[in-house]
């Protein structure tokens, strides 16, 4: 067997070294770089599952605000079409009451509700001669029995005599007062005002 150079122990030695490094690196550092890699993934995957939980609470919380828009816009809604409700159900008796006379509708108006106090005429006419108001709460609000008025206009076509039988009719009512009734022999109108008391509800 020849027995080697001095130059080709070198390069054996160095190839040698080479190889213990590669296979080192193989055995110790390769098992550190999976690690690492795989710690990044899951670090990857953490921010995107944390991401989407954001992206889902922002969706939820734009949800509750809209959620809570709509209840607004509902109570609005029914707060407005509350009083037109109970306004057609007063149209619909007044009417229903003119026309038991032959009395034929022209117009009617219907104010806007008001909270008062419900008291005796008695009362009434001792508080207007010592010059008091009604007594009242301190939110300024009627105090005792309350119930609310609705003042209302009818304009009619019909006889006189229709509508003081009509008149005669209200005088009996106690949910009902007739507070002036006029004549237009020009337009040959009867135009009736009346006061009309209703009971509020709790939720009123």
């Amino acid at each position: 067997m020849r027995k080697l150079t001095r130059r080709e122990m070198i390069l054996l030695y160095i190839l040698i070294c080479l190889l213990v490094v590669v296979f080192g690196w193989m055995i110790l550092a390769m098992p550190a770089l999976e690690k690492a890699n795989a710690a990044k993934s899951e670090a990857i995957q953490a921010q995107s599952n944390l991401t989407s939980l954001k992206m889902n609470q922002s969706g939820l919380e734009d949800l509750q605000v809209q959620s809570d828009n709509l209840i607004v816009e509902l109570n609005g809604l029914i707060s407005k079409y509350a009083v037109p409700k109970a306004n057609e159900e007063i149209d619909k008796q007044l009417t229903t009451l003119a026309q038991k006379y032959y009395l034929l509708p022209a117009d009617l108006e219907i104010s806007q509700r008001t909270r008062v106090a419900i008291v005796s005429l008695d009362e009434r006419l001792k508080l207007k001669e010592e010059k008091k108001e009604l007594p009242a709460t301190k939110d300024g609000k009627p105090k005792g029995t309350q119930c609310d008025v609705v003042y209302v206009t009818m304009k009619v076509y019909g006889s006189q005599s229709s509508a003081a039988a009509l008149a005669q009719e209200v005088s009996t009512y106690t949910t009902m007062r007739l507070n002036s009734m006029s004549v237009d022999n020009i337009e040959n109108t009867i135009t009736f005002k009346f006061a009309m008391y209703l009971i509020p509800t709790e939720d009123a």
